[in-house]
């Protein structure tokens, strides 16, 4: 456990010296987002393995191992996941990435869900709830970052790109995934997700934010899978579930301007005001 912690600590100060380089002095965005990512990889583990060390031996063979977590309970990696959400932070005071933020938010998102399941035996539906509400959480605080850089000209909407990336799962998998997973789903159930899937899609348009739409859309496939099997059509099944997917893809993509445009007109003007312009790129 004090070999691994040193090497990952290693790691960690080499992702930060580097950063010193290509992130302070070049200012070169791709090895600035794989230097942080290292770096938070590397808090993690850090913190990690150095719990791991205070565990009893006992307890130390664990379904976490499985997962490359050498902590044995939760409890602990949710300490882990704290601790590197503290070290990232400081990495985003030092060299203001924008991905470094949804760093923070994943590993609190981490940390509340294991600090949870160590104090809680929580039934699966429990734990969507809670994953939905802390996507809203972390949507909200992308919505914030994007109202303040209506025209996307700063590091704000840089910030919220990566926090709507993470925010979008957690939100569809709540909304959609609950009925995705049931153990019959119909074609009663399909038309619900296909529903929602067009209401993430109306959000994503208006937000100019393709995430949210992106990580519905395997639910989407599953749900015409369901329609199409429905149907009779035995032996077309994923052709036609594909072909529908990226028709609709290539149309959204096609209409998407003069779509946002028409669904801004529907909003309060103060509110249309706020968001971006429809003639801006989306992200």
């Amino acid at each position: 456990m004090a070999a691994g912690a040193a090497t990952w600590a290693v790691l960690a100060l080499a992702s930060w010296l580097l950063a010193e380089f290509f992130t302070r002095r070049r200012r070169m965005a791709f090895p600035s987002i794989v230097l942080l990512c290292l770096y938070a990889l590397s808090a993690f583990k850090v913190a990690d393995h150095l719990l791991a060390l205070t565990a009893h031996e006992a307890a130390k063979k664990s379904f976490n191992a499985l997962l490359g977590i050498a902590s044995p309970s939760m409890g602990l990696v949710a300490i882990a996941a704290l601790a590197a959400s503290a070290m990232v932070a400081l990495h985003y005071l030092r060299f203001r990435v924008p991905i470094t933020i949804a760093a923070v938010a994943a590993a609190l998102v981490m940390a509340v869900i294991t600090g949870l399941l160590s104090a809680f035996d929580i039934p699966e539906w429990v734990l969507r709830v809670l994953d939905g509400a802390m996507g809203l959480a972390i949507f909200a605080l992308a919505m914030r970052f994007d109202l303040s850089d209506p025209e996307r000209e700063t590091r704000r909407t840089d910030i919220a790109f990566w926090l709507h990336m993470l925010a979008a799962p957690l939100v569809a998998n709540t909304l959609i995934g609950g009925i995705a997973a049931m153990s019959a789903p119909s074609g009663t159930h399909a038309v619900a997700i296909l529903a929602l899937f067009v209401l993430l899609g109306v959000v994503a348009v208006i937000i100019d934010r393709r995430a949210i739409l992106v990580s519905g859309l395997s639910y989407a496939g599953f749900a015409f899978y369901i329609l199409v099997h429905d149907a009779g059509f035995e032996g077309k099944i994923l052709p036609l579930t594909l072909l529908v997917l990226g028709a609709f893809v290539l149309l959204l993509s096609a209409g998407w301007r003069p779509v946002r445009t028409a669904l801004l007109r529907l909003l309060p003007a103060h509110l249309a005001q706020r968001l971006p312009h429809p003639i801006l790129s989306s992200s």
